[in-house]
């Protein structure tokens, strides 16, 4: 209520909510992917870990050795600005822009914070820019694409991945993952190893491949989700925050532009888009008509300018047209980490992250008729 008469007094203020993405000019689903890409810079304490140039890339970046504290602070405020002006949506394009150029000039200062997923991040930031709302980001897929060709090529030229070397010495004697011991010491023998081995080189080569062709992006996409579901319940590690990253970057092909919907529901599927609804239509598209006085062949139907979806399909059309459902499906994964012991957060998120898979590809299969589909 104060809210609202906030927004009467103020009929410009909407736009400025961080939890607004559809009152710019760019793509509600990129706004959101960048949101949330720097969240986690900004919760992983990125900008505390900028400091004055060591060890630089750039040897030139030497002489700010003159002037201690001059470049930390430069960079400090670099991401900062634009960090904030990104957050309330001034300007997001030329917002990213300067983010992505800032991140990489301090990761090439200094090589003891250079991340590759971080870098990774700066350069989504630099492609996101490029993009106003209604382009399709085919500079971001092909980015990632180089991304999972780049990891292949640097496993294939060695000879420890081939054997089985790398992946024993790093989960069975470093990490100690107990899965993986139990089945090595079951084999006596890098046998596993090497499967493992070979199936992650594998599949980046193809999912890099697929990701260049626009017949086979939405395979890439599943492909991308099962290869790093399996790496995290296998291996329990994000390796940094890449695991997050990528799943981030991922909203930049799932969604569509945010269109209304007109919800017709029914019974306990009145009650499930009702909540949906509540929990997570921030930027106001859906409005919902209960139709049980009504015959109707679907308990659920969303309709909007071009197809209509039932059922489980629609579901997951109404989740993942949302900027809200990203945004808490992301603080709740946070949440955990941050609060719940390590071994049973990765248990929790496991049966998560694999049960919203199973739900999404049956909801695909629901909806198979319709053209909804990643971006292309």
């Amino acid at each position: 209520m104060v809210l609202s008469s906030i927004e009467q007094n103020y009929p410009w203020l909407p736009k400025f909510y961080p939890w607004r993405s559809d009152t710019t000019e760019r793509r509600w689903n990129i706004l959101v992917m960048c949101k949330l890409l720097l969240v986690i810079l900004i919760l992983n304490g990125f900008i505390w870990k900028i400091g004055d140039p060591y060890i630089p890339h750039l040897s030139f970046l030497d002489m700010f050795q003159d002037f201690p504290g001059t470049y930390k602070t430069a960079m400090r405020v670099a991401f900062a600005i634009p960090a904030g002006f990104l957050l309330i949506n001034y300007k997001p394009r030329l917002m990213c822009f300067i983010l992505g150029i800032a991140i990489i000039l301090i990761l090439l200062a200094s090589k003891s914070i250079f991340r590759n997923h971080i870098f990774i991040c700066a350069c989504v930031f630099l492609m996101s820019s490029i993009y106003k709302k209604g382009d399709i980001p085919r500079l971001i897929f092909i980015q990632l694409g180089i991304v999972y060709i780049g990891a292949a090529v640097n496993k294939l030229f060695h000879v420890d991945w081939w054997n089985g070397l790398y992946m024993h010495n790093w989960m069975g004697i470093l990490m100690e993952n107990k899965p993986y011991l139990l089945i090595f010491n079951k084999t006596e023998n890098l046998v596993f190893a090497q499967a493992l081995s070979w199936f992650s080189m594998f599949l980046e080569v193809v999912i890099g491949i697929f990701l260049f062709t626009k017949r086979f992006r939405n395979t890439a996409v599943y492909l991308i989700v099962f290869f790093h579901l399996v790496l995290f319940t296998v291996t329990m590690q994000r390796f940094g925050h890449f695991f997050d990253d990528i799943v981030i970057i991922l909203i930049a092909f799932v969604t569509k532009e945010s269109v209304p919907m007109q919800v017709y529901a029914k019974g306990g599927w009145y009650s499930l888009s009702m909540w949906i609804k509540k929990l997570f239509d921030w930027n106001q598209k859906i409005t919902i008509k209960n139709t049980n006085s009504e015959s109707s062949e679907a308990g659920l139907l969303v309709s909007t300018d071009t197809h209509e979806y039932r059922n489980l399909g629609a579901v997951t059309h109404l989740l993942f047209s949302s900027g809200g459902f990203f945004i808490i499906f992301f603080f709740l994964d946070y949440f955990l980490q941050l609060f719940v012991g390590h071994p049973v957060e990765h248990y929790i998120l496991s049966v998560v992250y694999w049960g919203m898979l199973i739900v999404f590809v049956l909801g695909k299969q629901s909806i198979k008729e319709s053209s909804y589909s990643f971006q292309s």
